[in-house]
């Protein structure tokens, strides 16, 4: 299963206290399935509280045909790692964003990256405390905007820069992050849509619903094996007291990638 977002009843994502990694690298990686016709979609951002538009890091999807990822540092400067080629309405993708260091950040979508950004950009990265998925919002305390229309699933950050040989087994295999570098994961939303909130199995984050964001049936999913034991996982958040979502295939292999 997965989450099913509706942009004109502005459906999303909270969590208002979610620290990001201690430092870079860290990587972001979600699948999408878009139905957009117009404008700009934020599939989720992640900034500091006190002023929302920055530090923060966001991704994106413009109906143009441009989908990417935006570093912004603390005194508002941008730098964009994007491909050109957009993302087919109805149809799902694996996005990623991997900021390696403070002169570079990337873009995967698909099975490949995008143009690397190397611009100079340093972000407090202590600073950034609120995570909004399907939206980001405009301003402090103002209102949410560029809301997603859509569906999103399995929301993971690593903190490490996940390579093309990572993410072409998720993309390639319809793997969930769960069986891809487990040791370096730091935060994981299946987004069944199944629970309300929803949970982080490994770190003990939580996503508020608000507007009702339903469900939606994808693909079978590749797990490992259970009994499944994530290093650092948070207390009560075993993958075990996860719904399972239906028609999920669980691999019999144990981890796929380590």
């Amino acid at each position: 299963m997965a989450r099913h977002f509706i942009r004109s009843s502005s459906q999303r994502l909270l969590n208002l206290s979610m620290p990001a990694p201690a430092s870079k690298p860290f990587s972001i990686v979600v699948w999408v399935r878009p139905n957009i016709s117009s404008g700009t979609h934020a599939i989720l951002s992640w900034a500091d509280s006190a002023t929302v538009a920055h530090p923060s890091f966001k991704f994106e999807q413009g109906f143009s045909g441009i989908i990417g990822v935006i570093e912004i540092e603390d005194d508002g400067t941008a730098a964009s790692a994007i491909k050109a080629t957009g993302l087919t309405n109805d149809v799902w993708h694996l996005m990623a964003g991997v900021f390696t260091s403070d002169s570079l950040r990337r873009f995967y979508s698909d099975g490949s990256f995008g143009t690397d950004n190397t611009d100079s950009v340093t972000t407090t990265l202590s600073e950034i405390d609120v995570l909004t998925v399907a939206c980001w919002q405009g301003s402090t305390g103002g209102s949410y905007e560029s809301h997603y229309n859509g569906d999103l699933a399995e929301l993971a950050v690593y903190n490490a820069a996940l390579d093309e040989a990572d993410l072409d087994v998720m993309y390639d295999n319809f793997v969930s992050p769960v069986a891809v570098r487990l040791k370096d994961l730091i935060y994981h939303w299946s987004l069944f849509g199944q629970a309300s909130p929803e949970m982080d199995i490994v770190g003990g984050q939580a996503l508020a619903l608000e507007n009702t964001p339903t469900d939606f049936k994808h693909p079978p999913m590749r797990y490992p094996a259970r009994p499944l034991t994530i290093p650092g996982a948070a207390s009560g958040a075993s993958p075990g007291r996860q719904p399972r979502p239906s028609g999920s295939v669980y691999s019999s292999g144990g981890i796929i990638r380590v």
